[in-house]
């Protein structure tokens, strides 16, 4: 009996531990949850409205898990790109601009979907096509969750577009 009320004991505590997930959704439904470590890094990328050229920004998970907007990188100088940061060095490297030591912190990130941009979003190899994958105009909220470890495993049984995509959406994955 002592065994069993002492195994019982660490599985409760185990199950009560928290778990950190990095939560993607798009117009309030969720699309993809994982969980994350701080140091995790992912990108999102686009097609610059104006220039028709690649933008990469690069984040990274703080140890309180908030994004970090680490550097961004960029194939052109026109309208809308950066010059002259505010934070971080400016350099030119490999034929990209390059914006590095931005350090800009943030609790969400929101993006409008557009069609035109091909945004791109890439996290431990998973790459979503946001125009795929919500209409034109629509919402996608980046956030970091915490949960019990008991919550989280419930949540994704019962996710259908948690952790991986449903078998009709994997087109949506590059």
């Amino acid at each position: 009996m002592k065994d069993f009320m002492r195994s019982l004991l660490t599985l409760i505590i185990l199950l009560a531990v928290p778990i950190h997930v990095l939560e993607v959704y798009v117009d309030g439904k969720p699309l993809l949850t994982m969980p994350v470590l701080p140091r995790d890094t992912f990108t999102l990328s686009f097609t610059h409205s104006v220039e028709r050229t690649p933008v990469i920004d690069c984040y990274t998970i703080s140890d309180d898990y908030a994004f970090i907007l680490t550097e961004t990188f960029f194939k052109s100088l026109g309208a809308g790109s950066p010059s002259k940061p505010e934070n971080g060095t400016f350099k030119v490297e490999d034929g990209w601009f390059k914006i590095e030591g931005i350090n800009s912190r943030m609790d969400k990130i929101l993006i409008r979907v557009s069609i035109l941009t091909n945004q791109t979003f890439t996290f431990r190899g998973r790459v979503l096509r946001f125009a795929l994958l919500a209409p034109d105009g629509g919402l996608v909220e980046i956030n970091i969750g915490s949960y019990p470890l008991i919550l989280y495993l419930l949540k994704i049984g019962l996710s259908t577009y948690s952790g991986s995509p449903p078998p009709d959406h994997q087109a949506y994955y590059v």
